[in-house]
């Protein structure tokens, strides 16, 4: 797509001065919190939440980053990060978006997060959250 320069000086018709300064803080926001974490942090992040049901053991994300598994493991401590921490973080983060944004039962929840057992993840669900599945539905409202 082609357009003359000109263009984007022109006003939009629609524009809304105070929707733009709170898009744009919101922005700023993200960009600033992004930033604030490692790299290494991030790339464990994505390839961990891409498939929760079978969540990536260390040394199949150390491979995809084309690191070895003890380097992955050195620079996630330099970041003050540990694996386990990354991909329970991942887990909860699916987990409550689930539970209050759907009516899945929870069983079916634990296993979307990688659990066989839904009694094992009600017991890691309130180890990360301090509250029942349950709990973390009804509080959707």
């Amino acid at each position: 797509m082609v357009f003359p320069k000109e263009l984007l000086d022109r006003p939009l018709p629609t524009q809304h001065v105070a929707t733009r300064q709170l898009a744009l803080e919101v922005c700023r926001r993200y960009l600033a919190s992004e930033q604030a974490r490692p790299d290494i942090v991030t790339s464990v992040e994505t390839l961990v939440s891409g498939n929760l049901r079978q969540p990536p053991s260390m040394r199949e994300v150390a491979d995809r980053l084309y690191i070895t598994e003890r380097t992955l493991r050195r620079r996630l401590a330099d970041s003050g990060e540990r694996f386990s921490g990354i991909r329970d973080r991942a887990r909860e983060h699916h987990a409550t978006s689930l539970l209050q944004r759907t009516t899945m039962p929870v069983e079916d929840v634990a296993a979307e997060v990688g659990f066989t057992d839904g009694r094992e993840f009600r017991r890691a669900y309130v180890r990360w959250s301090g509250r029942t599945p349950t709990e973390a539905r009804r509080s959707a409202g």
